[in-house]
């Protein structure tokens, strides 16, 4: 019987010794069962949401904000940069428009230099680059046009015309008669001459002159009195 008592005895202290104790095998009974981990964390997730209050974004209006945030501003500056000269100004802006014409003068006169450098002798299209320049402003390029044109022919009065007229036109009166007179030498029947004449000689003061060079186109062609009749008008008021 001892030996009985004593396995039972060693076998409930080996169950005690492998699980736990016995004030601990209660209070596990006493207990309630644990609830699922899944359930729990679900539960208190719940818990989390009701007790989290929402946040909203804020929309603040421009005008608003503009009371609120005060603008980060620069303080006035001390210093600024100094004008250039009138004169100065003017001498930029005048290379600038001389620059502008140059350009434009290579496109106008392109096609004419490429059509010339083919026929090197033709007087026409020399001519023509000619009166380009003149009737852009280029008064030297165009007088030195017009005199390579009558180095090659004495006898080209629209040459010594056109010459003439630069130089009427840039107030150079005196140069302008002597032009207008070489080219009457070489073409003395030529009407538009010898008003070119008598205008230049009513522009030096030269009436009397002025008005024989106007009757010597009309005698030539009588209804030039009427095309210039505004040179009629000076000359005969």
């Amino acid at each position: 019987m001892k030996a009985i008592f004593a396995a039972l005895f060693a076998v409930m202290i080996g169950l005690t010794f492998a699980g736990s104790t016995f004030a601990d095998e209660k209070k596990k009974d006493a207990a309630p069962a644990a609830a699922p981990a899944g359930e729990m964390k679900k539960d208190e997730g719940k818990k989390g949401k009701k007790g989290k209050k929402e946040k909203k974004a804020e929309i603040t209006k421009v005008h608003d904000a503009w009371a609120v945030y005060q603008p980060a501003t620069l303080p006035p500056a001390t210093w600024s940069p100094p004008l250039p000269a009138k004169g100065k100004i003017d001498d930029i802006m005048a290379k600038e428009i001389n620059l502008q014409k140059a350009k434009k003068m290579l496109e106008l006169i392109k096609p004419h230099q490429d059509a010339l450098e083919k026929n090197p002798a033709d007087l026409n299209i020399k001519m023509q680059i000619g009166l380009i320049y003149a009737e852009n402003g280029f008064y030297a390029e165009a007088i030195e046009g017009f005199n390579s044109i009558i180095a090659a022919d004495r006898a080209n009065s629209d040459a010594y015309t056109n010459i003439g007229n630069i130089h009427l036109m840039t107030g150079k009166i005196d140069s302008a008669i002597e032009t207008y007179t070489r080219a009457e030498a070489v073409k003395p029947g030529d009407e538009e001459i010898k008003i070119n004449l008598a205008i230049a000689y009513y522009k030096k003061g030269l009436l009397k002159k002025a008005q024989a060079k106007f009757k010597e186109a009309v005698d030539i062609k009588p209804m030039i009195k009427y095309e210039k009749g505004f040179l009629d008008s000076l000359l005969f008021r």
